[in-house]
């Protein structure tokens, strides 16, 4: 056969099929994972053998009366890792390292797509505002962070945490077990109020729980978590004290 590749290089891979599918030539040597590789859209193919990803293109070629597929494979590892750790920064908050905004209406519309349940709690951080006026605002972001780092160990793989405002938090709960969640803000309130004792500052939340369902409204669902976060706010200041309560809408 008189077909020649065009381009041999390390990071392409040239194949040559017949109508049938059978490779006929190829550039260099490959592996049979290669010839299995998963599709993953755009086309882009991973090999799990090699763990490199590749980029195809192919064209139809005319050789001595006969038709054959030309498919041409690139190595695009290193850009598509590049490319995940770019899309990964837009979804985390830059100063506390939890997700935000951008990740918040992610999840959101895959929920609201796949049709599922959840748990939204709103919390913030009560007197951020004197803190930073007392201790300076290097003092607040150091807070911010060491709580935001604590919010992200106390939720599972399937949740979100995200910092959505200055001292405001999202938290979304893929369980809407009210008794479940309940427990777990009740720990993490405690966990921050111990964190503000080793920090010496006087550190704690208040926080405000709804329960999305299918066919809800989520922008409704998520002002319901704000008002009793809110609520709860306001009833700890009159009191004059902080307290476990966690107010549900």
């Amino acid at each position: 056969m008189s077909l020649n590749f065009l381009l041999e290089s390390a990071n392409t891979i040239f194949l040559l099929r017949d109508l049938q599918g059978k490779v006929v030539k190829y550039s260099r040597k490959i592996t049979d994972s290669f010839l299995c590789m998963t599709y993953l859209g755009n086309h882009l193919y991973y090999d799990h053998e090699t763990e490199l990803i590749w980029n195809k293109k192919s064209r139809l070629i005319v050789c001595d009366n006969c038709q054959y597929l030309q498919e041409e494979y690139i190595d695009v590892t290193e850009l598509w890792v590049e490319n995940k750790k770019l899309l990964q920064q837009l979804t985390i908050d830059p100063l506390t390292k939890v997700a935000n905004v951008k990740a918040v209406e992610d999840l959101k519309n895959r929920i609201i797509e796949e049709g599922k349940s959840c748990s939204l709690v709103m919390c913030d951080i009560n007197n951020f505002k004197e803190i930073n006026d007392e201790y300076g605002h290097l003092i607040g972001d150091q807070c911010l962070s060491e709580i935001a780092k604590l919010f992200n160990q106390m939720v599972g793989t399937s949740d979100l945490v995200a910092r959505v405002g200055g001292d405001e938090f999202l938290f979304i709960f893929s369980t809407d077990n009210k008794e479940e969640v309940k427990i777990i803000m009740e720990t993490i309130q405690q966990r921050v109020q111990e964190l503000g004792i080793l920090l010496k500052i006087p550190l704690s939340i208040s926080t405000g729980i709804s329960f999305y369902q299918k066919g809800d409204d989520w922008n409704q669902k998520r002002e319901e978590a704000d008002k009793a976060s809110y609520q709860n706010k306001q009833l700890l200041k009159n009191n004059g004290s902080y307290t476990k309560k966690i107010s549900g809408a």
